[in-house]
C-alpha cells in the first residue's frame, strides 16, 4: 500500500519524491537510489547498477532476499495491477447507488479479462508417498479407521438382507405362530448391527480422526519452521503477503489432512458399501446383480462429476486475492486515508471478487446438471432390475423373496454410499494442497540467510557483548 501511495503521487503530479527505506523493496524502482555509510554517500545508481557491483547495497539487498532483476519485477507486478485496476477505475463508489452501479459494471466486464475457474496446474506427483512418510508413525490408527471404514460400509447390505427375509416371510409363511417366531430371530440381528454401526463409528472417527490430524499438525510445523528462515525482502512480494501465507498456512494444511483424516474413511465406506451389496445381490440373484454391477460406473462416475464441481476453486492467477488486499489495506489504513486511496483500494477489492462470483455462476448450473445425472443413474438402475426381476419371477427362475433381497441390497447400499457424503474431489484438492505447502517447505535459503541453521559463516566476536 505504501508503494502504491508512491506511485500514484507519481503519476499525478511531476514532483520528484525522496524516499528513506531501510526495507529495501520500497526504492527498488527508483529513477537513483544513493547509499550514504559514515556520513557520506558511497554508492550512487539503479538498483540493478548496484547490486552488480557489488558494494555496500549489493550487501543489504543479499541480507533481504533481493537480487538484480528485482526492480524488473516490482514494475511487471505494478502493471498488472494497474491494468486490472483500469477495469473498475472510472467506477466512483461514494454512496448506495453508485455501489450498486459498480456491481452491475463489473458484471459486464468482458469474461475473457478474468479467469473463471481455469485450475491451475499443480504438479503432486510423489506428494502422497511423502505424506505418508510424515504419517508413517500413526500406521496403527490408520488401519484402525480403514477397519472402521470397511465394517460400516457393510452395514447397509446386512440391513437389506434382514429386512428383505423379515419382509418375505409375510408372503411366504402362512402359519401365524411360525412367523412370529422366525421373524422375531431375525429381528434381533438388528442389535447385532447396531453393536457393529456402533464399534465402527468409532474405530473410524479415532483412527481417521487422530491420523488427520497429526498431519495437519505436521504440515503447519514444516511450513512454519520454513517461514521463519527466509530472508525479510522474500515477504515483499505480493505472493507471500500476510494473508496469502496465513490463508496457505491455515487452510492448505487442513485440506493436506484430509490424504488421512475422516473424508478418507467415507471413500473407503463408499467402495465397501457398494461391494458388500453387489456381493450380496449376486449371492441372491446373479441376474439382477450383473445388472446392477453394469449399472455402477455410470453411478460412481455421475457421483464423482458431482462432486468434482462442487470442489473446484476459482483461479484468480491476475489479481491479487482478496485475503491480500484486506491485510494490506488494515495494516496501512492509515496511508491509504492520508493519500486518499480508498475509492481505489474498494475498486480494487471489488474486482478481486469478481472470479469468485463468476465461477460460481458456472459452478452451479454444472453441479445440478451433475446431480441430475447421478439420480438418473439410480433410478435408472431400478427400473433396470425391476423389470428383469419381474421378467424371471414370472417364468419361475426366481422367489420373491430372493428378488426382494438382491433389490433391497442395491437400493440400501446405493442411498447408504450416497449418505456418507463423500467427497472424491478432496483427495485431488489434498494432495495439491500438501503440493503448495512442500514448495515452500523446500524453498531455498542460503545458510548465512538462515537464523536457525548451524553451517555456514559465523562471525568472530571479541570483547564483550
Amino acid at each position: 500500500m505504501v508503494q502504491d501511495a508512491l506511485n500514484k503521487i507519481r503519476e499525478e503530479r511531476k514532483l520528484t519524491t525522496v524516499t528513506v527505506a531501510h526495507r529495501l523493496t520500497t526504492i527498488v524502482q527508483s529513477d537513483k537510489i544513493v547509499v550514504i555509510n559514515e556520513g557520506s554517500i558511497q554508492e550512487s545508481g539503479t538498483h540493478k547498477e548496484l547490486v552488480e557491483e557489488g558494494g555496500i547495497y549489493s550487501t543489504l539487498c543479499e541480507g533481504q532476499g533481493l537480487t538484480a532483476d528485482a526492480a524488473d519485477y516490482a514494475n511487471n507486478t505494478v502493471a498488472n495491477e494497474a491494468t486490472a485496476t483500469s477495469l473498475n477505475q472510472s467506477i466512483p463508489l461514494n454512496d448506495e447507488s453508485d455501489v450498486e452501479q459498480a456491481i452491475a459494471e463489473s458484471d459486464k466486464v468482458d469474461d475473457n479479462t478474468v479467469d473463471e475457474g481455469t485450475e491451475d496446474v499443480v504438479d503432486t506427483r510423489g506428494v502422497y508417498s511423502r505424506l505418508r512418510q510424515y504419517s508413517k508413525s500413526d500406521t496403527v490408527y490408520s488401519i484402525l479407521g480403514y477397519f472402521g471404514g470397511i465394517l460400516i460400509g457393510g452395514l447397509p447390505a446386512g440391513e437389506a438382507v434382514l429386512f428383505g427375509l423379515i419382509t418375505g416371510n409375510f408372503f411366504v409363511i402362512s402359519d401365524a405362530e411360525e412367523m412370529r417366531s422366525t421373524n422375531y430371530e431375525l429381528s434381533l440381528w438388528f442389535l447385532l448391527l447396531a453393536f457393529l454401526s456402533l464399534l465402527g463409528n468409532i474405530c473410524m472417527g479415532i483412527g481417521f480422526g487422530v491420523s488427520g490430524s497429526r498431519l495437519t499438525r505436521r504440515m503447519r510445523v514444516l511450513v512454519f519452521d520454513r517461514l521463519m528462515r527466509f530472508p525479510m525482502g522474500w515477504f515483499d512480494y505480493p505472493e507471500h503477503s500476510t494473508g496469502e501465507l496465513t490463508t496457505r498456512l491455515e487452510e492448505d494444511s487442513e485440506l493436506a489432512g484430509v490424504i488421512t483424516g475422516l473424508p478418507q474413511g467415507q471413500r473407503i465406506q463408499v467402495f465397501s458399501c457398494l461391494a458388500a451389496g453387489m456381493i450380496v445381490t449376486l449371492v441372491y440373484s446373479w441376474q439382477v446383480g450383473l445388472s446392477a454391477i453394469a449399472c455402477v460406473p455410470l453411478i460412481l462416475g455421475s457421483s464423482i462429476v458431482q462432486a468434482k464441481y462442487a470442489s473446484r476453486e476459482p483461479s484468480n492467477n491476475n489479481q491479487i486475492s482478496p485475503a491480500t488486499l484486506l491485510e494490506r489495506s488494515f495494516a496501512d489504513i492509515v496511508v491509504l486515508q492520508a493519500y486518499g486511496l480508498q475509492v481505489d483500494v474498494s475498486n480494487k477489492y471489488s474486482l478481486a471478487l469478481d472470479p469468485d462470483i463468476r465461477f460460481k455462476r458456472k459452478q452451479a448450473g454444472y453441479s445440478g446438471l451433475a446431480f441430475g445425472l447421478s439420480q438418473f443413474a439410480v433410478f435408472g438402475t431400478f427400473a433396470l432390475i425391476f423389470y428383469i426381476g419381474i421378467s424371471l419371477m414370472v417364468k419361475g427362475k426366481l422367489m420373491f423373496t430372493d428378488f426382494f433381497v438382491a433389490l433391497l441390497s442395491v437400493m440400501f447400499s446405493s442411498f447408504g454410499a450416497g449418505q456418507t457424503g463423500a467427497d472424491f474431489g478432496a483427495r485431488r484438492n489434498g494432495l495439491e494442497a500438501a503440493a503448495r505447502l512442500f514448495e515452500i517447505a523446500d524453498g531455498n535459503v542460503d545458510d548465512d540467510d538462515d537464523p536457525l541453521s548451524e553451517y555456514g559463516s559465523k562471525p568472530e566476536i571479541s570483547g564483550k557483548v
